[in-house]
């Protein structure tokens, strides 16, 4: 308890000081203020210490910050949320902040200064009455301690005023040892300097003047710069002409050891950018010690400088004190260990003299990591280390998810020494994707992932639990399986969607997790680990995903009371599921977790997802003690140890425990397993899983275990955005992708999308239209992103986006917005004879008419005139109308445009100026570019009573004849009739060509009446025109019937609905992205076209071309790009309908795709995702083959049947071949 009188103003004064700084007052604040508290009250002092330049400098300018730095300095704590509530309520009064803030500090030291009731007030809670007096305590603590400190002879000396508070808390040792800081604290700061800056102890001359400066007020700053710019100080740095080499000669200095990388990073981009001069090193050399000597010294660089000051002062005390060579020697024995101290101090007793250590028996050390290699002879890969069980004799039991066969290793690494098959017990006729297992004396537990596929389809091989009996007989080790489930997924739907463990209905999201998308997302559906509760009676089910909520993100486990029983019940039997237990794993899902024998777990977290390289921390190692407190786990402690690091050499992921040692304290030694499937070993060009069996293998490390890891105090960082910031022609409808450098969720603010200085939405962050997947944020804005070459910007509000330890992200303000424009409209580019006019009036209402013979998109502009040609150019005056398509228009479309005054479409939009048609002799051209600069004459129209509208010879007065320019061709792209009035009347059906040519004979045109404009639209008798061109395709009409992708790569696909001749398909593999579609360029892409036309099922074979050079081999038709081979590790091949940029011979640039088609996907791993309309057809073996009807007389029969996996064969060791005609079948065995 203080000794101090609280209601005096020495102790109000001090604890202003406290509250607002968080140190003590120096001697000449706390003499002023006290003796102004005659006149001035709390209130006003208050004030003006805010308004100081070390308030201003100090003190956080928001006040929910101000607020929590109040409670924080004063009571060692955060305040409550309600005290937080009504402190805010305090302050958003309106007047004078700065005077509210004052008020709020001097009334909170008021209420505190008042002495507590000596019993419980009805009113509080023991809970609230114990808190209220320990706040009292520790305020009175630390206002004792500061006047103490400004009394002290140190009282002047500022780098010790914070200091002195660090530790001070509710109990008197806590004030006792801040008063022995203020009496003792600045030799220890100068024994530090020493320590720090030149390598050795202080001298007793030395230790004396400087403590003397310091209690003097001299700065801190400038005695390290008068140490570091001595003579010593020049010897031991004045050779580091970096600011690198200069922080290794001090981190040897202080600490004993070279700076870590990420230490060095950042101080030496600290010091280049404050120059790198004495004056920086000096700045950053306390800016380090600062940050090393806060609070108690609890990591081994804060103890080994503790320790380096205690020997340093024991030194300067001794009859030794003089001597600078012995002061070197005693310095040089400090370690982190509190006995290095002892020995130390031995040294300064004996003169010198160091007595020698008795060598240590080393512990044995196991190597850091060895390799493990298959048996020979093996079926199956070994790369992917999934799980493992330690046996006898130092040997392991490890699956594999590739492979349905478990090997015994030597932990010591090497070749498996035996290869035990399962796939015939489960039978399950697909990849079983074994993913956990656990022991229970000589009985084992197996469990697939329960997940779908990659490509996000139904894998109904990997659903299963089962259970072995064990005979552990190290390399001679037997397992007799003895039971299977495989309903364990529709049981989990049900206890989830049916509130079993009362969060709510679909709490989990398992239906949804389990019926759509991939496993590899936070809301899929993957199991990767299993092990037992503490006292074995349930075993525990630990998910990779889904880790639930976005504001909760938790990592999952889900316990069966009676898993022997549903293990022997042939599915009949439904698992008895005990208490959810959600589990603070950072934002991580579950990839492993084992159990020792004293009931502590280790954990390997790690994303749901694929592991990101924006990610520093993908993976950690955390301890548990078992226990759970309301469904959430307790106790759960993350371990200092960097996984990443260690899997930086090879790029895979730890997914398997051996086992967990009796101990779990720093130091003890854990082996894991990496899953290496997709690392690509030195020497080799393919991925691990690719290579030939015997040629296969996956690391083990031995990992030590750290200390728990240091509290995250960081908010996360936007490390970058699609679209980026200021990104020109970005697609209207897209959305935002943010991607953090750490996994994040829901706050409490708002994203805000703006166009200029409009908000279009205002989105909270736990709204549907948020997608939060690990590191990566989904803002769904598509539907307001609509308007073509367009700036948009998005803001972000602070509290938006939470790490996992909820510091926040701090936004994105106005200035610092993510801005991008949406690209322009560009249209369909027209040639001539793409449209052709099929009507005119020059009588009535003034009107022409034009159909369309191609499909346009939206934004396609036509420009129309009625000017005439004189052979060199364009007759002035008369109408200039640009027409654009403001939706997409198919072929056979008719166009009305009545061009008098400023022009009426019956679609699309007119700019310009319009006028009427003459009856004496007109001509309307339909071009591209301008009037003043002609592009493409694409169609033409004369008309009149004598002559027509168009000749050679036209020479009228008014151009009522115009001549015919050099882009017009009778007949061909022009139509010339004699009348007035006219409308086409001939055919209605054929491809362009023929409708061309039969629209520019006059022979079919009739004169004479005027047609009526109904509804804008030109009456010429019929509605639309049936141009036979290439066939326009919707998703889901192309389906495939093979793929190999063993050599040789090639597919199979049909139609389902009979095209025309020049109908084209586009095919590739790259990878489409669902939020930055296809990219630009890599992997094939090609164009078939349609030869003729072609019935619906017609079997069409594609050889894509292995060396990239050449166009495809194709069975019907034709193909140009740019071919390549198909990957066995996983490969889709997408159909689309669209174009491709600077196609020919091998060659292939952006894809441009209107509509996918349909896709497949073989090799057993995901390669892309799936576009809208579309399912891919999914296999997990590297070679498919429909062997079902191929009667596509029921085309819906038909492609159901193609659609039906359970229709297919599928080998991943046979091959296709191509027979002549471009049949496939299997090779023959």
């Amino acid at each position: 308890m203080a000794i101090l009188d609280l209601s005096s103003a020495q102790a109000k004064i001090s604890s202003l000081y406290v509250t607002l700084f968080g140190r003590a007052p120096d001697s000449s604040g706390l003499q002023f203020w006290s003796r102004a508290a005659d006149s001035m009250s709390m209130a006003d002092i208050a004030a003006s210490l805010l308004a100081s330049p070390e308030g201003v400098a100090t003190v956080p300018g928001g006040n929910a910050a101000f607020i929590s730095s109040l409670y924080t300095s004063a009571l060692g704590r955060a305040p409550t949320a309600a005290e937080l509530a009504a402190a805010t309520q305090t302050l958003s009064q309106g007047g004078d902040i700065g005077a509210a803030r004052a008020s709020l500090a001097s009334a909170l030291i008021q209420t505190l200064a008042t002495p507590a009731p000596t019993t419980k007030p009805a009113t509080m809670t023991d809970a609230e009455y114990a808190q209220a007096l320990a706040d009292r305590d520790t305020l009175a603590n630390k206002a004792d301690a500061g006047v103490y400190f400004a009394q002290s002879v140190a009282g002047n000396n500022m780098s010790l005023a914070g200091r002195v508070l660090d530790a001070v808390n509710a109990t008197p040792a806590s004030l006792q040892a801040a008063r022995t800081q203020a009496d003792q604290g600045t030799a220890t700061q100068v024994a530090e300097l020493y320590a720090a800056l030149l390598d050795r102890a202080p001298d007793t001359a030395g230790l004396a003047w400087w403590t003397a400066q310091l209690n003097n007020g001299v700065p801190m700053s400038n005695i390290i710069a008068s140490m570091l710019g001595s003579a010593e100080g020049t010897a031991l740095y004045g050779s580091a002409a970096t600011s690198q080499a200069f922080l290794q000669t001090f981190y040897q200095s202080v600490l004993g050891r070279a700076p870590d990388a990420a230490g060095m990073a950042f101080w030496a981009s600290a010091l280049d950018a404050a120059g790198g001069d004495a004056a920086a090193r000096a700045a950053v050399t306390q800016q380090i010690l600062d940050a090393l000597t806060s609070g108690t010294a609890t990591n081994d660089d804060q103890k080994t400088l503790a320790n380096k000051a205690e020997a340093g002062k024991y030194f300067a005390a001794s009859t030794s004190g003089s001597n600078v060579a012995l002061a070197k020697t005693v310095i040089d024995q400090v370690t982190s260990n509190a006995d290095s101290v002892t020995g130390a101090k031995q040294v300064v007793d004996a003169g010198g003299v160091v007595a020698p250590a008795p060598a240590p028996t080393p512990a044995p050390v196991p190597p850091a990591s060895t390799f493990f290699t298959p048996n020979a002879g093996t079926t199956g890969g070994s790369s992917d280390a999934s799980t493992a069980i330690a046996l006898a004799n130092n040997f392991m039991l490890v699956g594999d998810d590739e492979a349905s066969v478990l090997r015994v290793y030597s932990r010591d690494g090497g070749a498996a020494v035996k290869e035990i098959s399962y796939d015939s017990f489960l039978n399950l006729g697909g990849e079983a994707d074994l993913e956990g297992s656990t022991r229970i004396g000589n009985k084992l537990y197996f469990i697939g992932s329960h997940g779908n596929s990659k490509s996000g389809n139904e894998a109904d091989s990997r659903e299963w639990i089962t259970s072995a009996t064990l005979t552990d007989a190290g390399a001679d080790t037997a397992l007799t399986f003895d039971g299977k489930y495989t309903s364990l997924e529709t049981a989990l739907k049900t206890w989830d969607s049916n509130n079993v463990h009362g969060k709510g209905a679909n709490y989990f999201g398992i239906t949804v997790g389990a019926t759509t998308g991939s496993p590899e997302r936070t809301g899929g559906l993957g199991i990767e680990g299993l092990t037992v509760s503490p006292d074995d009676s349930s075993l525990w089910i630990g998910f990779r995903a889904p880790v639930t909520g976005s504001a909760t993100q938790k990592a999952l486990i889900v316990q069966i009371s009676n898993i022997d029983a549903v293990l022997a019940g042939s599915n009949a039997v439904a698992p008895a599921f005990g208490a959810a237990i959600e589990l603070d794993l950072g934002g991580r899902g579950i990839r492993s977790i084992e159990k020792n024998a004293a009931g502590q777990y280790v954990i390997i977290a790690g994303p749901s997802g694929t592991a990101s390289a924006d990610v520093a921390d993908d993976f950690r190692l955390y301890t548990w003690d078992g226990s759970v407190s309301g469904g959430q786990a307790t106790n759960l402690v993350q371990n200092a140890v960097n996984l990443d690091a260690i899997l930086s050499a090879t790029g895979g992921s730890f997914e398997s425990i051996v086992t967990v040692p009796d101990s779990l304290a720093a130091g003890s030694w854990i082996q894991l397993l990496q899953d290496n499937g997709d690392t690509i070993w030195p020497g080799e060009t393919q991925v691990s899983k690719d290579l030939a069996n015997a040629q296969q293998k996956f690391m083990g490390n031995w990992i030590q275990l750290g200390g728990a890891a240091a509290a995250d105090t960081t908010g996360p960082l936007l490390v970058r955005s699609t679209p980026a910031d200021n990104a020109l022609t970005i697609a209207t409808g897209s959305k935002i992708e943010l991607v953090f450098n750490e996994p994040v969720h829901a706050g409490t603010g708002s994203y805000v999308l703006k166009s200029g200085s409009t908000t279009l939405a205002t989105i909270a962050a736990n709204d549907s239209r948020i997608t939060y997947e690990y590191n990566k944020v989904t803002v769904d804005v598509s539907t307001f992103v609509s308007a073509a070459n367009t700036a948009y910007s998005l803001e972000i509000a602070s509290n938006t986006v939470l790490d996992a330890s909820n510091n926040a992200f701090a936004g994105l303000t106005p200035a610092q917005a993510i801005d991008f424009t949406t690209a322009p409209l560009v249209g369909t580019s027209l040639a001539a004879g793409d449209i052709a006019f099929v009507g005119i009036n020059t009588a009535g209402t003034d009107a022409y008419a034009f159909v369309l013979l191609k499909d346009i998109d939206t934004g396609t502009s036509i420009r129309f005139t009625d000017k005439g040609w004189d052979g060199t150019a364009f007759k002035s005056g008369e109408s200039d109308l640009l027409w654009t398509a403001n939706s997409a228009l198919t072929a056979g479309t008719i166009v009305t445009i009545q061009p008098s005054g400023s022009g009426t479409a019956s679609t699309g939009t007119l700019t310009g100026g319009g006028g009427g048609l003459g009856g004496s002799g007109e001509q309307v051209f339909a071009i591209t570019g301008t009037v003043a600069s002609p592009g493409t004459y694409l169609a033409a129209i004369g008309i009149g009573p004598t002559s027509g509208g168009l000749s050679n010879g036209g020479t009228g007065p008014d151009f009522d004849i115009s001549a015919i320019p050099a882009g017009v061709t009778l007949g061909t792209n022009g139509v010339n009739i004699i009348g007035s009035n006219a409308h086409y009347t001939g055919t209605l059906t054929g491809t362009p060509s023929q409708l061309l040519s039969a629209i520019h004979n006059s022979a079919n045109w009739t004169t004479g009446t005027p047609a009526a404009v109904t509804a804008n639209q030109l009456n010429v008798g019929f509605t639309s025109v049936d141009v036979k061109g290439p066939t326009k395709l919707a998703a889901g009409e192309v389906i495939f019937l093979a793929m190999g992708t063993d050599s040789p790569d090639a597919f199979v696909f049909t139609v389902t609905k009979a095209i025309e001749a020049g109908t084209q398909i586009g095919f590739t593999d790259r990878d489409y992205s669902t939020l930055n579609g296809m990219p630009a360029s890599g992997e094939s892409a090609y164009i078939w076209t349609a030869n003729q036309a072609y019935a619906a099922g017609t079997l069409i074979t594609i050889q894509p071309d292995q060396s990239g050079a050449n166009n495809p081999i194709v069975s019907h038709g034709s193909a140009v790009g740019k071919g390549g081979g198909l990957s066995a590790s996983g490969e889709t091949i997408y159909a689309f309908q669209g174009s491709i940029a600077g196609l020919s011979a091998g060659n292939a640039g952006a894809i441009s795709a209107s509509t996918y088609l349909g896709a497949i996907n073989a090799g057993g791993a995901a390669a892309g995702d799936t576009p809208a309309g579309i399912t891919i057809q999914t296999f997990a073996m590297d070679n498919a083959l429909y062997t079902g009807s191929r009667d596509a007389a029921d085309m819906t029969a038909f492609k159901a049947a193609v659609l039906n996996t359970a229709n297919w064969s599928t080998s991943d060791t046979t091959a296709l071949v191509i027979a002549v005609g471009g049949n496939v079948e299997f090779a023959p065995a």
